[in-house]
């Protein structure tokens, strides 16, 4: 199904939902707004496997490692470890034990 399609029937379907919750129609979604693929590295692979032209697989494998470089690069950005809390921040947190200890009892 093509992403015209599929925006369509997203349009419809949520148009459907807001009739039968007796609200008012949902607006059209902007262009920025719309479902994309999220996953081209699926739909390159697909297009690799199908490709029948050695230059036309070149191309699309070129294209896949590309990706996956950025995939790499995006998930180095990623930090699992939280930001340290600044000085003010570990006041304010002892400060509100206090108070709430002291509303407990």
């Amino acid at each position: 199904m093509s992403d015209h399609l599929q925006l369509r029937s997203f349009e419809s379907d949520a148009a459907n939902h807001f009739a039968a919750d007796g609200l008012p129609p949902m607006l059209p979604l902007s262009v920025a707004a719309r479902p994309v693929p999220l996953d081209r590295k699926v739909d390159l692979a697909g297009r690799y496997a199908a490709a029948e032209d050695t230059k036309v697989r070149v191309k699309i494998s070129a294209e896949l490692r590309l990706l996956e470089a950025e995939y790499a690069r995006l998930l180095r950005q990623i930090e699992t470890e939280p930001a340290p809390s600044s000085h003010r921040s570990e006041m304010a947190r002892k400060a509100a034990r206090i108070r709430w200890d002291r509303s407990r009892a």
